[in-house]
């Protein structure tokens, strides 16, 4: 029987803002501009594990070197919603290639 916890957790999708696919952010990203999924409860959750997961670079609060946002984290750079097409594990980000990247916490 699932946790509560688990009860509550969805995959979430996140992808570039059309447009924002050139932002200098997505450099320090290891999947770059490109979309990705992950397990969370809530899509600010989701977003904080796919920077953890995909973050290049030293990371200081919500930027990351070179004073640059973290697109994941910026509704202006990325979009976040709920999408049960992949299964992904809480563990992992799932790339738009199907590669697994451990979310490092």
């Amino acid at each position: 029987m699932p946790s509560d916890i688990s009860a509550r957790m969805k995959v979430y999708r996140l992808d570039p803002i059309e447009g924002q696919e050139r932002h200098p952010g997505w450099l320090y990203c290891m999947v770059g501009p490109s979309p990705c999924w992950v397990l969370a409860e809530t899509a600010s959750e989701a977003r904080e594990r796919a920077t953890l997961g995909t973050i290049v670079g030293k990371r200081i609060g919500d930027k990351v070197e070179g004073n640059f946002p973290l697109p994941w984290l910026d509704a202006e750079l990325s979009s976040c919603h709920p999408d049960d097409s992949r299964a992904v594990a809480r563990s992992h980000v799932l790339t738009v290639g199907g590669n697994l990247l451990p979310i490092e916490i």
